[in-house]
């Protein structure tokens, strides 16, 4: 036996011996007569203090229990193929004067760049289009998304006009 016919054989028989494994649970579940198996509630958000505790100033508030995004900083490169897409939606990241820098997602950079960003403003509104290119047709692309940033220059201060980022109003 060669050795893909070996890998191929082990590969078969640990997918047959997880599947009888799932059956013969799934068959004790059923059995007449037999406990019930029950799994705990889930949480939302992790216990960090004891029941009837009341959080101290040096004790962290559970929080909506999503982890903290960090945007790495993109640049914007013109020469990438203008047949990008704009991604909706995305984070107000800071604010400094006429600077805003904001956070979006796109795939991976080794297959994406950002092409342009257009800004447009208005007395009670900035919209921002981030423009997203592939930097090849036929680059095949792991399917992951990436937190980044880009810093845009306002012709006046955010102030408290609406900000839409990609079509998609955030909440300033």
């Amino acid at each position: 036996m060669n050795n893909t016919t070996r890998l191929r054989t082990a590969a078969l028989l640990a997918v047959l011996a997880i599947t009888a494994a799932a059956c013969s649970s799934v068959a004790a579940e059923d059995t007449p007569g037999s406990t019930p198996v029950t799994e705990a509630p889930s949480q939302d958000e992790p216990v960090t203090e004891a029941p009837g505790e009341t959080p101290s100033e040096d004790q962290p508030v559970p929080g909506n229990g999503e982890p903290e995004i960090t945007y790495r900083p993109i640049e914007v490169e013109p020469t990438l193929p203008a047949d990008g897409y704009v991604p909706g939606g995305g984070e107000l990241v800071a604010v400094d004067g006429n600077r805003v820098t904001v956070g979006f997602w796109m795939g991976v950079e080794d297959c994406f760049g950002v092409q342009r960003i257009d800004v447009a403003e208005t007395d009670t509104k900035v919209n921002i289009d981030i423009t997203v290119s592939a930097r090849a047709a036929d680059q095949v692309c792991i399917e992951i998304a990436e937190a980044r940033s880009v810093t845009v220059e306002l012709d006046a201060p955010l102030g408290d006009r609406i900000l839409e980022i990609g079509g998609v109003t955030l909440q300033n």
